[in-house]
């Protein structure tokens, strides 16, 4: 998707570099956005308010809107125990691996899940 969205905006985005801001316009900032998101020793109203007096409320509230929606959609995948495809798997190997995405809670909680009814 990221890597759609730059080729919409003309931006080169570099996904295997995501951690570092993946080469856009406000990358790390929006970085940092994210993780400071998930630190249970921020509070989120410090991290949006950087956000906000950095880049305005139009910028903050869309970056916030897009990490819960990114959230909110891993939760719908790892409540209906949905993996990823083969395809999907193969071809984002690289990046996950390099992002250390697999190493992520609900990644891990995947061979949990129950496959199929019941």
């Amino acid at each position: 998707m990221l890597s759609l969205s730059g080729n919409r905006t003309g931006e080169n985005v570099d996904a295997a570099r995501l951690g570092e801001g993946a080469g856009v316009d406000d990358g790390p900032l929006l970085v940092d956005f994210v993780d400071r998101c998930f630190d249970p020793e921020q509070p989120f109203g410090a991290a949006f308010g950087e956000l906000y007096e950095r880049r305005g409320h139009a910028f903050a509230v869309d970056a916030a809107a897009v990490v819960a929606a990114f959230h909110m959609m891993t939760r719908v995948a790892d409540g209906s125990g949905t993996p990823l495809d083969s395809s999907l798997e193969s071809i984002s190997h690289e990046i996950r691996a390099g992002n250390s995405l697999d190493d992520m809670d609900s990644r891990r909680l995947e061979s949990e899940l129950p496959v199929g009814p019941g």
